[in-house]
């Protein structure tokens, strides 16, 4: 080859290269065509190979590779765009099985994190969780700046809190990169439920050092925390300053339209679906946005036609899945409702929320056997989460074991994060109606007052509150609790009935109830 050629050469591979840098890939496809009809060489191969990825062209790719020039499956690059292409494809049967003619141990640590990547990628399509999840902790621990597979495998639910754990303490992250480590630690489920001041003291150090203070991803990990922890508002105030910056960010309007159901904001709900479908006409975001303002307007049947369109285009979002399970469940169709939530739970084996509402299915029937065993599983699963107890209460009341609903109760209380949770006032009442049943009247009058300040609006609580009075021979608060429920809801038969026996038992006597004041 004389000199002339080979300058024309270098300058064509430095021209093709700096295309790619600036997006230009056709142009780049053009150059890179010419070098390898010229030299043939395996860096020419994979640059032509890298154009036709990067233009979409994933078949042609892999025929380039695998079928043109296999020689060139004997390099890291030649195997990842193979790898990655069928992967676009969505051939994964096929990707797998080449990754059994491969021994990922010959490579280098990068090579081989992106491989185990790649691999576990395949896996998880192919609903091989653990093998999944043992090749995405290998990319870890071959390379932590893979931060996103870590995160992935907790928003889509694939890990148990045991498989979290681990992954932490295996982590090898130098010291000046400590940032990094703070990423890990916040997404972390862990984290989240056993926060001490001397982390949090830590945390703001690296947050000042790095100057992370305004970081989206930072944030978003807190807000994903907090909704979490059912501190919904708080969660909206994250999300809706992250949204004001980068309205058409999907990671956060995964945890944003969800948190708009939980808090019922129908017209924001109304306007995001307009807004984005505008963007995303055929995203499953879209989809998934318009269902959920159907949902909160209660037409669930109209609503499932929307979130079915999501499971299809996007398996892999757990709120799709359970939110259409809720559409169901709305309407009593309680097969239907389990066929989902069972979906969602073999798609989510780290998930407690479709084992939690297996276990409410199977509660509603009164099947109460069966709620157990699935609520025990969710327990398991993440044995913080105060849902779970709540519903293992309530069997143990139905059970007429009402010091073991006390315990399990009192075990919810401890696990809500925020004294004025509204998720906590079903357990404070439920509290109230063991201890009631327990002859504890005051414990029990005291949990009401505390579900009543966290919700004033409910007639339940006040005829239950009444009725306790009333056991306790206080009448003239139990009168005046009953009065407050029929307020609320005029023809409730029993809070009339008992109305009625409390008037009739305050006139006993020389009105002994109600003495006049001197």
């Amino acid at each position: 080859m004389n000199k002339e050629l080979t300058e024309s050469i270098h300058e064509m591979r430095e021209m093709s290269e700096n295309y790619l840098k600036r997006g230009l890939y056709e142009s780049a496809c053009f150059i890179a065509e010419k070098i390898l009809s010229i030299t043939k060489e395996t860096n020419d191969i994979l640059l032509l190979a890298r154009t036709f990825f990067l233009l979409g062209e994933y078949d042609r790719t892999i025929t380039l590779i695998r079928s043109r020039y296999p020689q060139t499956l004997q390099t890291p690059m030649g195997i990842e765009l193979t790898v990655s292409s069928m992967i676009k494809l969505e051939e994964f049967e096929d990707c797998f099985e080449f990754f059994e003619t491969i021994d990922l141990e010959n490579f280098n640590k990068k090579t081989k994190a992106a491989l185990y990547r790649y691999k576990g990628r395949c896996c998880q399509e192919l609903e091989n969780f653990p093998e999944a999840v043992q090749n995405y902790c290998l990319a870890i621990e071959n390379d932590p700046f893979l931060f996103e597979v870590f995160s992935d495998m907790i928003a889509t639910n694939m890990i148990d809190l045991q498989t979290e754990k681990e992954i932490l303490e295996k982590l090898k992250i130098p010291k000046k990169h400590s940032w990094l480590l703070l990423m890990y630690k916040t997404s972390s489920r862990i984290y989240a439920n056993t926060k001490e001041e001397k982390n949090g003291t830590e945390e703001k150090k690296i947050i000042k050092k790095f100057k992370l203070q305004d970081n989206p991803e930072l944030i978003l990990n807190k807000a994903r925390n907090l909704f979490r922890q059912n501190q919904l508002l708080d969660c909206y105030v994250l999300t809706s300053k992250l949204l004001e910056e980068d309205e058409f960010n999907t990671k956060i309007l995964e945890l944003h339209v969800p948190l708009l159901v939980e808090l019922n904001k129908k017209n924001e709900l109304f306007r995001l679906a307009h807004k984005i479908s505008k963007q995303f006409p055929k995203h499953y975001l879209t989809w998934f946005t318009v269902g959920c303002y159907y949902y909160t307007l209660g037409q669930y049947v109209k609503s499932r036609i929307y979130f079915s369109k999501v499971t299809t285009l996007n398996e892999r979002y757990e709120y799709g899945w359970i939110i259409f399970g809720h559409t169901f469940s709305k309407r009593e169709e309680s097969d239907n409702a389990m066929t989902v939530y069972s979906a969602a739970s073999r798609l989510f084996p780290g998930s407690v929320l479709p084992l939690i509402f297996i276990g409410m299915e199977y509660l509603t029937s009164n099947n109460l056997i069966l709620a157990s065993v699935n609520f025990e599983k969710a327990k398991s699963v993440f044995p913080r989460e105060p849902l779970i107890y709540n519903e293992l209460g309530v069997i143990a009341y139905k059970n007429n074991q009402f010091q073991k609903s006390v315990d399990l109760f009192l075990k919810a209380l401890e696990l809500f994060k925020k004294p004025n949770n509204v998720e906590k006032e079903p357990t404070l009442f439920n509290l109230g109606n063991s201890y009631r049943k327990l002859k504890q009247f005051d414990k029990a009058i005291h949990y009401y007052k505390e579900a009543m300040s966290i919700c004033n609006h409910k007639t339940s609580i006040y005829s239950s509150l009444a009725f306790t009075y009333h056991l306790k021979g206080e009448l003239r608060k139990a009168i005046q609790y009953y009065h407050k429920s029929l307020a609320l809801d005029p023809n409730n038969t029993f809070t009339n009935e008992m109305l009625s026996r409390a008037l009739e038992d305050s006139y006993v006597g020389d009105f002994a109830y109600f003495p006049e004041k001197k």
